[in-house]
C-alpha cells in the first residue's frame, strides 16, 4: 500500500462519522468484523493463536483477542493502537518469519490490495498449522450490480479508476481464482459464502435498466452471488 492510499484512510480513521471498535476506528464494512469473529468461533477454540494480517489500527485485532485468541497482528504500517492487549509485528507477511505457525490467519479486506493473490496464499500457507483456518473477506465481484456495472463501463465496483488510487482497491478476485490458487498451493475451500445484501440504484432510469438486464440472470445456471462481501475459510487439503 502506497503513502497516498495510506493517507486515505488514515483521514478516513479520523473522520468523527467515523464506527469504532472500543476507541479503535472500523475501516472495514459495517458488521464484517463481527461476523468473520462469530465465524471463526465455529472453527478456533478459545486460546488458539491468530495472525491478523494487515492490521491497520487494530480494531479486529482487539475484537479477536476479547474473544479470548491469542492474537498476533502484523502491518506494514505502525499504526497499531492496541499493542497492550496483542503482539504487534511492523512487517509485511512476506517477511514474517515462517518458522512460527499459527491456528488461524485472518485478511479481512486484505487480498483486494495485494498485487499477487496467488503468492499470498502461498506464503500465508507457510504460516498455518496444519489443521489450521484461513479467513478471508474481499469484495464480491460476482454480484449482479458488479456484473452490470463491467459490461457498461469495463469496472467492477469497489475497483474503478478512482478506487485504485484511493482506496489501493488493485486487485479484483474472482472465485475461480481463490480455488484454483488453492489448488495449485494444497489449501481446500471449506466455506465459502457472501454477506452485506447489495443496494440497487434509486434513480428510476437505472432500476428499469438494471431490471431489464436482470432477465437473462433468471434463466441462468450460475446462481447470482448477492451480497457485496464475499467470504472464505480455508484449510490445508
Amino acid at each position: 500500500m502506497n503513502d497516498s492510499v495510506q493517507n486515505y484512510y488514515n483521514e478516513l480513521a479520523s473522520s468523527d462519522s467515523n464506527r469504532h471498535y472500543k476507541g479503535i476506528p472500523v475501516l472495514a464494512s459495517d458488521g464484517i468484523h463481527q461476523y468473520i469473529t462469530d465465524l471463526s468461533k465455529g472453527y478456533l477454540k478459545e486460546g488458539a493463536s491468530v495472525l491478523d494480517i494487515g492490521c491497520g489500527q487494530g480494531a479486529l485485532s482487539l475484537r479477536l483477542a476479547d474473544n479470548n485468541y491469542n492474537v498476533n497482528a502484523c502491518d506494514s504500517y505502525d499504526l497499531c493502537k492496541c499493542k497492550d492487549r496483542i503482539n504487534f509485528i511492523n512487517s509485511m507477511i512476506e517477511d514474517l518469519n515462517t518458522d512460527v505457525q499459527f491456528d488461524g490467519l485472518f485478511a479481512v479486506e486484505v487480498i483486494e490490495h495485494v498485487e499477487n493473490v496467488f503468492q499470498f496464499l502461498e506464503i500465508a500457507k507457510g504460516l498455518l498449522k496444519d489443521d489450521g483456518y484461513i479467513f478471508i473477506t474481499t469484495p464480491n465481484i460476482e454480484t449482479f450490480t458488479s456484473k452490470i456495472r463491467f459490461l457498461l463501463t469495463g469496472e467492477h465496483a469497489l475497483f474503478a479508476e478512482h478506487n485504485q488510487k484511493q482506496d489501493g482497491h488493485i486487485n479484483p478476485v474472482h472465485h475461480f481464482q481463490i480455488a484454483y490458487a488453492c489448488e495449485k498451493y494444497g489449501l481446500k475451500i471449506v466455506e465459502s459464502t457472501s454477506i452485506l445484501k447489495e443496494r440497487f440504484p434509486k434513480n428510476l432510469f437505472k432500476q428499469m435498466l438494471y431490471g431489464l438486464m436482470y432477465i437473462p440472470v433468471l434463466f441462468s445456471k450460475h446462481k447470482n452471488d448477492k451480497g457485496k462481501i464475499k467470504v472464505y475459510v480455508l484449510e490445508k487439503a
